[in-house]
């Protein structure tokens, strides 16, 4: 017999089997058992927490020949066909590879046929968010009112791309992602019956990197068990993830509050520059929301990795957090990543309390006057289309409320990536989280475009004066004659 990959080889085949999803497993049982069956069910959530799963398990259940108290039995024609893949009144289709109006209007002409051997015909659609606005509007009547033999069951990982009227149309179940406790313990649990050794942390390792989804720790899985030759130790586990040691973390953090910039090199060196740049961000952020957490908590066990840390100004780690947590925005930009890391740390360091404490001097006076405009412009680090677009828009900042406003003409051809560049380039200048709105009401002697056309026009009158007072300008043009011509409309031939 050919491998089977934990991922299937564990997956739930009934509802008692799934795992960090009672409040969907308990509605449906209920449904079933008081025989309140809707037509249309709407599975949401992140991947890998059990959509498709779940949609199985309740196609079972509808159409088992001996249900026991919501549960399918797994052992009928009907819940063996569809666990073998062979059932044909329950049709599973991939939206992404069969996306189209003629997949759908094929699928659609299937309806009106009566099941074969069920008592429903059921139509799964994997990332329902995937088919075209026309493949949705084919699907409008059907969904509304479908006949009694059909239901319809969808699952997606991004229901907000689907149609208002489709949504509306169904019973939604979102799925919530599974806490490290629940993947450590079925890891646990699964690690046990596969004969498989570990130790506690690794198991905490491996559940923090899946955020949140029960397959990918069954994948990552995967990985661990075939590097560590089924012997799961935390030093392996560590370096196959590329998670770094607590001790390198927490040193970073010290030599960042220490403003020891040759430290911090030194350790960010000594990482690697091939390494995950953007993890190990997200783990000294980590550390520092939860010394920040530690340190409002009134019973609070003593840690001592973490008691020197204590003592750190809130202010500071927040200033910190603040910081780590616009520039991982950058990562998405497709930048060198070790240059973003490093840049980052650098301005932790930099932007030390006597920097907070001028900033935020300034910042009182500005809070309620208004800022020269076009010299941030010329600051800003913006290039190409989005800098010409705001080069027309005009500012008004107020505490942490920023309006940016444009002509009527740009503003109606502003779209979402624009401003997405635009905000992420203020926050970073204005180092502090702002609030943007957008209007068409630009003040047009407020825009750095005024201002330049001022700048050009004073550079004219200057280069004219100095022309009129050079000598060799002057005698250049004293032999010309010049006449002044007045033209008369009346006498114009």
């Amino acid at each position: 017999m050919s491998y089977l990959v934990l991922a299937r080889k564990w997956r739930p085949k009934n509802f008692a089997e799934v795992v960090g999803q009672d409040h969907a497993v308990s509605a449906l049982r209920n449904s079933i058992n008081s025989e309140n069956i809707h037509h249309a069910y709407l599975f949401t959530g992140t991947r890998g927490i059990g959509k498709t799963s779940i949609a199985r398990i309740l196609a079972k259940a509808l159409n088992c020949s001996d249900l026991k108290n919501g549960e399918p039995c797994n052992l009928c024609d009907s819940c063996r066909s569809i666990n073998e893949g062979a059932a044909i009144d329950f049709i599973e289709i991939d939206a992404a590879s069969r996306r189209g109006i003629e997949d759908t209007k094929n699928l659609l002409e299937t309806i009106s046929y009566l099941p074969a051997s069920s008592k429903y015909k059921i139509y799964l659609i994997d990332e329902v968010h995937m088919l075209t606005p026309e493949s949705f509007n084919a699907l409008l009547k059907n969904l509304e009112e479908p006949p009694p033999h059909v239901i319809f069951m969808f699952a997606t990982t991004e229901y907000k791309k689907i149609l208002p009227t489709i949504v509306s149309r169904c019973l939604q179940i979102n799925l919530s992602s599974a806490s490290v406790k629940t993947i450590t313990e079925q890891l646990s649990k699964i690690f046990s019956q596969e004969k498989i050794k570990f130790d506690d942390i690794s198991l905490s390792l491996i559940a923090d990197a899946a955020q949140g989804s029960i397959r990918d720790a069954l994948s990552i899985s995967e990985k661990v068990i075939s590097f560590c030759n089924n012997n799961l130790k935390e030093d392996m586990v560590r370096e196959v993830l590329g998670i770094p040691e607590p001790k390198i973390i927490s040193n970073l953090l010290k030599a960042i509050l220490e403003e020891n910039i040759q430290d911090v090199l030194s350790i960010l060196n000594d990482y690697g520059e091939y390494e995950d740049h953007e993890f190990l961000l997200k783990t000294l952020m980590d550390l520092i929301q939860k010394i920040a957490v530690l340190q409002f908590e009134k019973d609070t066990h003593k840690n001592n990795d973490l008691e020197d840390f204590l003592s750190t100004d809130p202010a500071k780690l927040q200033f910190l957090y603040q910081i780590g947590l616009t520039n991982l925005n950058h990562f998405s930009l497709g930048y060198d990543s070790y240059s973003i890391l490093k840049m980052t740390l650098l301005k932790m360091v930099a932007f030390s309390d006597a920097s907070q404490k001028k900033k935020s001097l300034i910042d009182k006076k500005q809070e309620n006057t208004d800022i020269f405009w076009p010299k941030i412009f010329t600051d800003l680090n913006l290039n190409g289309i989005s800098k010409n677009i705001l080069k027309q828009a005009s500012i008004e900042k107020k505490f942490n409320n920023l309006k940016i406003s444009f002509p009527k003409k740009t503003f109606s051809i502003l779209n979402e990536d624009q401003k997405k560049e635009i905000e992420l380039c203020f926050s970073d200048f204005f180092q502090e989280e702002l609030k943007f709105t957008y209007d068409s009401k630009v003040i047009f002697e407020k825009t750095p475009e005024y201002e330049i056309k001022l700048r050009n026009k004073g550079q004219k009158k200057n280069i004219k004066k100095t022309m009129e007072k050079d000598k060799n300008f002057k005698e250049i043009i004293g032999g010309l004659k010049v006449e002044s011509v007045e033209f008369n409309k009346k006498n114009e031939t």
